[in-house]
């Protein structure tokens, strides 16, 4: 009895050993050998002679990105990555989260568009304030193909003088 349990013990640690010499291995990062390839799949899209292979992503530039708030001030908003000879409507969101086409500009053989925007009308009727506000350009269909912000900054107001610290202040 005595020597069938050794040996049933010496068949588990010889198995034990083999196991934990297999997840050394596996933990080591050693592999097994490869298993048979699955599969192929469809072959994907082919592109037209002079397309790029990956199409760019549309962005706006918006120049300064910071401007003050004045009827003279311009803008420049510069487009990349658009589809060559694409409508593009170029939209501004007021104060009041009114969108607003301001131009529709036709994008050139490279991707691009430029269009200069000045701030004259919309101060003259109140519509702008010192915030940050968001341009647009959209496609045909209403699609946000691209955005980018534009800060307007009001300097002619004068600006009010902290007190230094630890002053106190005294109303009279």
């Amino acid at each position: 009895m005595n020597s069938l349990f050794l040996r049933k013990a010496g068949i588990a640690l010889t198995m034990l050993l083999i196991l934990s010499v297999g997840l050394v291995a596996c933990a080591a990062g050693e592999e097994g050998p490869a298993g048979p390839q699955g599969p192929q799949g469809p072959a994907g899209p082919q592109g037209s002679p002079g397309e790029p292979a990956i199409q760019p992503i549309a962005q706006i530039a918006v120049t300064p990105s910071v401007a003050e708030l004045h009827k003279n001030t311009q803008v420049v908003l510069t487009g990349s990555g658009f589809q060559p000879g694409q409508e593009v409507r170029v939209m501004f969101v007021d104060e009041y989260e009114n969108p607003t086409i301001l131009e529709v500009v036709t994008v050139d053989e490279r991707g691009s568009w430029a269009w200069v925007w000045t701030v004259g009308r919309y101060t003259r009727r109140g519509i702008l304030a010192e915030r940050i506000y968001t341009f647009t350009a959209q496609d045909a269909e209403g699609n946000i193909l691209a955005s980018a912000p534009l800060g307007l900054v009001d300097t002619t107001e004068p600006q009010e003088e902290w007190p230094e610290w630890g002053q106190v202040l005294i109303e009279e």
